[in-house]
């Protein structure tokens, strides 16, 4: 997942663009259909799948390696963003699963005492990872422990990460390869 580090912003905007490009016109073309034909379920599930890996897996791949590059004095607990990465995506694979056990042949169903908790602490872990990345770049940028008003811009790029890759990946390309020639 490194590569991910060393891709142009065009090329990452592509990768997380496609998925979603294709979700939606699987939702244009079903719209009025009760039910999804197996085909599109299969294909917007996958999509999804994609679509997290890719944004969870640069979320992952920029906290860690921005980790690396601080100083033992500012360190960043890179095993917090690994969990707050990996509860979210448990829990939208296990909601894809329950949403295709019809077509799996599965008897799997989320009760709402499980969602409910579940979605709270996803979101939590979403954000969290949001908040790692952004302090983790605005950090070795600074090279110096920041607050949020140093890094909240970062944050909030992260977060409406569309338009945010523009303006991050061009960022996080200069600071690897300036380590790099280090």
């Amino acid at each position: 997942m490194s590569f991910l580090l060393r891709l142009k912003s065009w090329q990452l905007f592509t990768l997380i663009a496609l998925p979603l490009v294709i979700q939606a016109l699987i939702e244009a073309t079903t719209t009025n259909q009760v039910e999804l034909p197996q085909f599109y379920q299969v294909c917007f599930t996958t999509c999804l799948v994609l679509l997290m890996g890719m944004v969870f897996g640069w979320l992952w791949v920029i906290g860690s390696a921005l980790a690396r590059l601080l100083s033992d004095a500012f360190s960043l607990p890179v095993y917090s963003l690994k969990l707050a990465i990996t509860l979210p995506c448990i829990y939208i694979l296990l909601l894809q699963v329950e949403d295709m056990s019809e077509l799996l042949d599965v008897s799997f169903t989320l009760s709402l005492e499980f969602i409910i908790p579940a979605h709270l602490i996803s979101m939590a872990g979403i954000f969290y990872s949001l908040y790692f990345a952004a302090r983790a770049l605005k950090s070795v940028e600074l090279q110096r422990s920041v607050s949020f008003n140093d890094f909240r811009r970062e944050f909030f790029l992260l977060w409406f990460f569309p338009v945010g890759i523009w303006l991050i990946q061009p960022r996080i390309n200069r600071l690897f390869a300036l380590s790099r020639a280090n």
